[in-house]
């Protein structure tokens, strides 16, 4: 077994000991109008974490630009080594040049942030068009939401439901929230309140917090779901506790007795 394949058994055994679904779903908590977002880098020096860290490092030395795609997330998101967005966009520039997809669609997601480069909008659509090309479900996630509102392309809400669509079916949290958004919305697709709390369901169960909001506003009113004002609350808590300010909104109203 390789290094870096190594490396990825202890990613994935650190991502499900801290009870996330999945290692990209760290990455995006929004809303309908909200992107998708990396969290403010917070450094996680679990032993597990730095010796992924360690195994990629040797891995991307050797040319695994997979491996260098890993190494890059830990220095975004400081998991086992000291934050550093620079050498996280210089690792994700490594990958994407060397044609691995994911590191297009990180470095895609960063030039839509402004975070280590330059903001640019253009830029991060034409990266993330080419991480998704190559089966990159994060990519194809920020391309659709990106189609969506028109943010460095043509504005094609009804382009956009196919790549939410695939990155949901990929298991992708956000890209169900996304679609779910859709849905409820009627932004290119009819209107469809049951369609749409199936979708927010699935990403809030993926601990997606926008996912979690959607579904916690259609229990309150019930909308497309059976009404159930205190499962609302439940997953209106979640949302919040993922980082969702208006879900914690929500939450202080309703404890408060306010519409």
């Amino acid at each position: 077994m390789s290094a870096a394949q190594i490396a990825r058994i202890l990613l994935v055994s650190l991502i499900i000991g801290s009870g996330v679904a999945s290692y990209f779903m760290t990455r995006h908590r929004r809303t309908l109008s909200t992107p998708l977002t990396s969290p403010v880098a917070t450094s996680t020096f679990s032993p597990y974490a730095a010796k992924a860290v360690a195994l990629n490092t040797k891995a991307c030395d050797e040319g695994n630009l997979a491996a260098c795609v890993d190494l890059g997330s830990a220095y975004s998101h400081g998991r086992g080594v000291a934050a550093d967005i620079a050498r996280a966009v210089s690792l994700y520039s490594r990958a994407c040049d060397g044609g691995v997809a994911s590191g297009c669609g990180a470095l895609g997601i960063l030039s839509y942030e402004g975070r280590g480069v330059a903001k640019d909008f253009a830029r991060a659509a034409t990266l993330c068009r080419k991480a998704c090309d190559g089966d990159d479900q994060p990519g194809c996630a920020q391309l659709g939401m990106q189609m969506r509102d028109g943010q460095g392309l043509p504005k094609n809400e009804a382009g956009a439901i196919p790549l939410f669509d695939k990155a949901c079916t990929s298991g992708l949290a956000n890209a169900c929230a996304y679609l779910g958004a859709s849905y409820s919305h009627g932004r290119g697709v009819p209107t469809d309140a049951v369609r749409a709390a199936q979708l927010y369901e699935k990403a809030c169960d993926g601990n997606d917090a926008g996912g979690c909001e959607g579904l916690g506003v259609l229990l309150d009113s019930g909308r497309g779901i059976a009404k159930d004002p205190a499962r609302a609350l439940v997953v209106l808590k979640k949302s919040c506790d993922g980082g969702l300010a208006v879900a914690c909104d929500l939450v202080a109203r309703k404890e408060a007795g306010q519409p």
